[in-house]
């Protein structure tokens, strides 16, 4: 018996986890492209933000009308 060896070690030789331990053990993380892909849309969400408070934030159906035009109240009340 030379090379006799106890579970444990050959888990450690391995890199595999213990049987009793948790997944949290055994989970190597987050992938990077989940990471930067939170990164990108988070991006993406503040710039549209920034645009909208940075237009004034004007938005409705009375935003495409000509000037002149009748508002709804107006024309409610003919």
């Amino acid at each position: 018996m030379a090379n006799a060896s106890t579970p444990a070690d050959t888990a450690a030789e391995t890199g595999a986890a213990p049987p009793g331990a948790s997944t949290a053990d055994r989970y190597p993380g987050t992938p990077r492209w989940v990471k930067m892909s939170v990164i990108v849309v988070l991006a993406l969400a503040l710039v549209l933000v920034i645009a909208a408070v940075a237009t004034g934030g004007q938005h409705g159906p009375m935003r495409h009308m000509p000037a002149g035009a009748p508002s709804g109240e107006a024309m409610a009340r003919t």
